[in-house]
Parts: structure tokens; C-alpha cells; sequence
């Protein structure tokens, strides 16, 4: 996809969000940038380190790029720079070293007193253990029992019951602060470092929200505790807000109150607003009716005005105003959504979960029988392909973009073949690129060259739900988006279809099968029901987007006249 591209357009791309851009950029570049930095280290493991902080370097500097198709002598010199720092801290305390040449290495401890004594001089190798010494404790640990004692990655995670993949990252963590010990720091130095570990933490946390994606969370357990590692190394200010965002997985992977109560205390120290959002949730799960308004409104919001957390103060607005829907009080629920509206911050999906829940109540309150159902969608664009993102939050019933984004919340993967397939983590749902320069015929035009997408699945039964088969059919036009979607279900309710096709819709900018820009709409009305006694009408609105994230304010109204008699 990026192969012909040029640098200036892959840059550009990378300016925008999209990863996979500057991915080809490494793969592009990386051997003249390993060239540049080996002239001058002279050792294989010290070029690796310095092309890769070089290249992190270059990600988070790219803005500075003036020159845009001059990337690959911008990172070269930036390796250069690295290298030459590398030579200057290595040669300061004396022999050149490097951990990784030692890593699973066998030492016969009787023979060689210890192992590592008899690779460094005594006075480097008291520096060690003292350097050492300043490590967090569970990468200090991991560090002694490899390096010291000499077992094996194998052997350490049986010992200390972690994934051999959470050893391998102390031991690297490790290697990376060790070196730092042994060279020269100043205060410019020190804010790259910084920024580059913060890199390397985000990454850690991206690759944590991939398996969150994934329909059975498959390692969802071992890249929590990576990430939850590697942002206790950060030693800044960054460090509590995004360990309160990290905790927010370990609390749904296991509530406790020693959970609970670590996450509240990062959240508060790193004022994270959006953590506050989700723990206000957590906190008055438990309750419900006028009692649950009464705790919000007396309880939650003055705590969170008090503590400036004006973000968590329209979340729980909104979080009211839906009580009040429950409890059938309207008027109120619309007056404090429209409240909780003015409160949030557009580039949240509570804003447009509220821009939606105003749009759908009206609609309600001017048509008796009518059902609204509210949300606001978070889509990611990743690599080039769409995903939904689950997020903590007040909904009703699955959207149009949920409910066929079964297959490990994959909305769009523009990566497949014609005729490929994939299967999802837990194994029961496919998702097919069908067909190729189709034509879809709806009220809103005809569309050609239309791509062709399926998802199949079954579905075992949870808790109260039975098990059910789910089929969909979704057609996407390039420069438009969603046009038509045919669903089939075979559950409890025996077999349900519908086909949803486009209906009205205005795109202000954006491009690809899906066009996402603020202010882009799409409205669909369902036209093949087979009880034919119920009519469903979808709104969506994108209410932001910056490159990687969009919001989309998502409705649907059900409609069910008191006759049964519903016209098409």
C-alpha cells in the first residue's frame, strides 16, 4: 500500500496518524541509518540502539521536517548524533560492554566465579551492581537472577510466574537504564530520553487497546502488565496520567478494592479527566433510580468541581440524563443532556453520544411508539483499516457499525484480497471481502464498484443470553461510505432480517471507502423487515476527527404504531 509512495507523502501521511506510513519509512531507511551509526560505534548492538532511538527521535520531531522528501538524511543525522553520544558514554568508565551479548548465555559458575566477573574489570563491575541497585524492583530483580545467577528466560518465568515475554522486556528495560547509568546526563539529553521512553510507552499501550479489540482478549493479561512496566519506568509528570489509563484495563480485567483505590489515586495525581470519566461509572454502578441521580447530583459533581475535573462533570450529566430516560421523566432527561452537551469536550465519544441523545429524543418526544437507541461510536483508523473501539460509556442496543464488527471490532480492512478471509481471535466469526465492483440500488442513488464485505458468525450463549448465528452483507462505496447492509439472526426470537440501506447523506471531506471528516453524515432507513410491523430509521454524524480518532453520534430509531400498520 505505502510502496510507491514517496517520503514527502509518507511523512504527510504519518502527520496525520496513520502508523503504517511511518513504518515504510523504517523499512525504507533502516539500513542506511544502521550504516551511519556502525561507521562510528563500531559495535553491531550499539548501532541497533542508536537507529532506534533515532528513529523514535525522528517520529516525535517530524513536525520540524521543512523539508519533507529530505527524511532520510534528517533520521541519518539524527542516528549520527546518537552514535557519537554512544562512543562518549561507553568510552567514559572503559571497556566497551553490552548485556545483550550475555543474554541466555551459559556460564559454568564453579569455573568462572559468578559469571559476569569475569567479563568486566572489578571497579566496572561494582558499578554495575551499584547501578543496578537503582533499578525498579521488579526489573532489578529479573536483571540479578539472569545476569547474577544465570538462569534463563524460561527458568525466571516459571520462577517469578510471569510470561516469558514480561521477562524479556525487564531484561531490555533493564539494558536500556543500565546504559544510561554508565554515561554522561545532562538536562538536554534527559527531555529526549524522556520523550523516547514516553514512545515506547505508547506503543506498549497501543498494542494493549489491540487486544482489548480482539474478541476473546487474547494476551490481554501479559500486555497489561508490559504496559503497566513500562510506564513505571517514566520518571516525569506523564507518568500518573497514563498509569491511571493502563489501571483502567487491570480494574476490568479484575475489580478489587486495591485496584480500585491505586487506579483513583493515579487518576488524581495525573488529573486525568477521561479515567475520572470512567471511575465516576464504577463508582455508582451499584445504584440506580432517584437514588442514583441524588448521589451524582449531590455526591460526584461538587467532588468533581471542586477538584477542576469539568470533564467528568458533563459525563455524569449525561450519565443523569439517561437515568431519567430510564425512569421515564423526558422533559428532564433532555434538559440535563442538553446540559451534559455543553459540558463535554467534542473530541470525546460522550459528546457525541450527547449530540446523538438530543437529536433522538426529540424525535421521540414528537413521535408517539417510537424507540430511540443513543451512542456515540469510537472509531480508530489503524495501518489503513477501521476498527470500533469498545469504550465504558451509557448505551442502549448495538448500532449498525457494532453490530458488524464482530470479527475482533474490525469495521473496514482494506488489507484483504477479493475472496480472502480472516478469522477472528475466539474463532467463531469470519469476516470475507466478497465481492468486487458490485452496484447497491438505494433511495439515496445508485452506487457502482461497490466492495462487498461479509461477517459470519455463531455464538455461544452468556449468562442469560442464548446462543444465536449472525450473518451481514456490507457494502462500501469508495468517496462515500456505508450504503447498504443486509443482517440476518437466528437467536431467540427465531429468525430477524433487515436490510438497511442509504437513505440521505452529506460528505464534507475525507476520502477511501469510508471518508471520515467532521461534519460527514449518513442516514439509512431499514426497507426488509420480515414482521413487517416495525420500521427503523439510522442517523450517524461524525462530531470529530484528527487523523487516527473519530466521534460519531449514532442513533437509531425504532417505530411501532399502535395499529402495527407501518408505511414504507
Amino acid at each position: 500500500m505505502y510502496k510507491d509512495e514517496c517520503d514527502k507523502r509518507l511523512v504527510e501521511l504519518t502527520l496525520c496518524g496513520d502508523s503504517g506510513a511511518f513504518e515504510q519509512l523504517v523499512v525504507r531507511h533502516k539500513r542506511a541509518v544502521l550504516g551511519t551509526a556502525y561507521k562510528i560505534t563500531r559495535n553491531h548492538y550499539s548501532a541497533e540502539d542508536a537507529a532506534q532511538e533515532a528513529f523514535v527521535a525522528a517520529w516525535l520531531q517530524l513536525k520540524s521536517l521543512t523539508v519533507q522528501d529530505k527524511f532520510g538524511s534528517y533520521v541519518c543525522a539524527i542516528a549520527k548524533n546518537y552514535a557519537k553520544k554512544t562512543v562518549m558514554r561507553d568510552s567514559r568508565f572503559g571497556p566497551m560492554f553490552s548485556l545483550t551479548n550475555y543474554e541466555n548465555q551459559e556460564f559454568d559458575f564453579d569455573d568462572q566465579g559468578g559469571g559476569l566477573e569475569d567479563i568486566f574489570e572489578d571497579v566496572i563491575f561494582e558499578q554495575l551492581h551499584a547501578e543496578v541497585e537503582l533499578l525498579s524492583d521488579a526489573v532489578r530483580e529479573t536483571i540479578k537472577l539472569h545476569y547474577f545467577t544465570g538462569l534463563s528466560v524460561k527458568e525466571i518465568s516459571a520462577r517469578l510466574g510471569v510470561p516469558e515475554g514480561t521477562v524479556k522486556w525487564r531484561l531490555s528495560e533493564g539494558r536500556k537504564q543500565l546504559q544510561k547509568g554508565f554515561g554522561v546526563v545532562n538536562k538536554k539529553n534527559k527531555a529526549a530520553d524522556d520523550n523516547m521512553l514516553v514512545a515506547r510507552v505508547m506503543k506498549q499501550i497501543q498494542e494493549l487497546e489491540l487486544c482489548q479489540m480482539k474478541n476473546n482478549h487474547q494476551g490481554l493479561q501479559e500486555a497489561y502488565q508490559l504496559a503497566l512496566e513500562a510506564v513505571e519506568g517514566l520518571q516525569d509528570e506523564r507518568k500518573n496520567y497514563l498509569l491511571a489509563s493502563i489501571l483502567n484495563i487491570g480494574v476490568q480485567l479484575e475489580r478489587s478494592e486495591a485496584r480500585m483505590s491505586r487506579w483513583k489515586q493515579a487518576i488524581l495525581d495525573g488529573h486525568n479527566d477521561m479515567m475520572m470519566c470512567h471511575f465516576t461509572s464504577w463508582e455508582n454502578y451499584h445504584l440506580d433510580g432517584q437514588e442514583k441521580i441524588d448521589f451524582m447530583r449531590e455526591v460526584q459533581i461538587p467532588y468533581l468541581q471542586k477538584h477542576n475535573f469539568s470533564l467528568s462533570v458533563g459525563y455524569v450529566y449525561l450519565m443523569m440524563a439517561f437515568e431519567y430516560f430510564w425512569e421515564g421523566r423526558y422533559e428532564e432527561a433532555l434538559e440535563t443532556v442538553k446540559q451534559a452537551k455543553e459540558l463535554l469536550e467534542p473530541a470525546s465519544d460522550y459528546y457525541a453520544n450527547a449530540v446523538s441523545a438530543v437529536s433522538a429524543w426529540n424525535k421521540m418526544l414528537a413521535t408517539p411508539g417510537s424507540i430511540p437507541t443513543t451512542r456515540g461510536e469510537h472509531i480508530k483508523n489503524i495501518n489503513g483499516s477501521l476498527y470500533y473501539c469498545e469504550n465504558p460509556g451509557i448505551i442502549f442496543e448495538d448500532t449498525r457499525l457494532r453490530d458488524f464488527s464482530r470479527c475482533d471490532s474490525c469495521i473496514l480492512d482494506t488489507e484483504l484480497a477479493l475472496g480472502e478471509s480472516k478469522v477472528s481471535s475466539c474463532g467463531h466469526v469470519t469476516y470475507t471481502f466478497k465481492e468486487d465492483q458490485a452496484t447497491a440500488e438505494t433511495p439515496a442513488g445508485v452506487f457502482g464498484n461497490c466492495r462487498v464485505y461479509e461477517v459470519r458468525g455463531e455464538y455461544p450463549g452468556r449468562g442469560s443470553w442464548p446462543p444465536f448465528s449472525y450473518y451481514s452483507t456490507i457494502y462500501f462505496c469508495e468517496g462515500i461510505g456505508l450504503v447498504c447492509q443486509k443482517v440476518v439472526t437466528n437467536g431467540q426470537k427465531g429468525r430477524e432480517s433487515r436490510c438497511y440501506l442509504l437513505s440521505d447523506y452529506e460528505i464534507r471531506g475525507g476520502e477511501g471507502w469510508f471518508p471520515l471528516c467532521r461534519g460527514n453524515r449518513w442516514e439509512y432507513t431499514d426497507v426488509w423487515n420480515d414482521s413487517h410491523t416495525t420500521k427503523y430509521d439510522a442517523y450517524y454524524e461524525v462530531t470529530s476527527w484528527n487523523g487516527t480518532d473519530a466521534m460519531l453520534a449514532a442513533e437509531e430509531i425504532t417505530y411501532t404504531p399502535e395499529n402495527g400498520e407501518v408505511s414504507s
